[in-house]
């Protein structure tokens, strides 16, 4: 059987952590064992997949879904291997309190 990552969802993996997912909407990515890892790196719609228990359990947390032959995760769900450590968020914030920073009138 074929399976393919759900489209809210994003296999990633970064040199500090290994292996996470995204869900969409929340910014924090959970990391992955290297077992459930594995199997998602499978659920690309490419590979006939023996359905046992991690499949099982991946299909029931909606991960991944059952799907045809050659049908794709989304673009953004698929796999991408990021070579730097994880930076899933940074604050940004621009005021005129910085010395230097303020224009004379």
């Amino acid at each position: 059987m074929y399976y393919r990552i759900t489209d809210h969802v994003a296999l990633r993996s970064w040199s500090d952590i290994g292996f996470a997912i995204y869900k969409r909407g929340i910014r924090k990515p959970f990391p992955l064992s290297e077992r459930v890892a594995a199997t998602m790196l499978l659920a690309d719609g490419e590979h006939d997949m023996e359905t046992d228990d991690m499949v099982m359990l991946l299909v029931m947390r909606g991960l991944i879904e059952p799907c045809e032959q050659g049908e794709r995760p989304s673009v953004w769900s698929a796999y991408r291997k990021c070579d730097n450590a994880c930076f899933p968020m940074m604050n940004l914030m621009i005021t005129g309190e910085c010395p230097g920073a303020r224009i004379p009138v």
